[in-house]
């Protein structure tokens, strides 16, 4: 069975991987600053290209939020 690819937001991972299934939930697993916040807000901000988009974590609210600015200079 073909399972749809869309892009992850990250291009070396798109580049090996072909992108993540288009349906479902991707977990992520690292030890402690291992860069998971980064990868789920690159894999979210490349998902709100395409539609809604939802992000959870365990994170509060202000790591989120320096995050983002440290990694996308916003």
């Amino acid at each position: 069975m073909w399972t749809a690819l869309v892009p992850c937001g990250i291009a070396w991972l798109d580049a090996e991987l072909g992108g993540f299934p288009a349906r479902g939930v991707i977990a992520v697993q690292s030890r402690s600053g291992g860069g998971k916040t980064a990868f789920a807000l690159a894999n979210t901000l490349a998902a709100l290209s395409r539609g809604p988009a939802c992000l959870v974590t365990s994170e509060a609210p202000e790591t989120v939020l320096e995050t983002a600015q440290s990694v996308f200079e916003v």
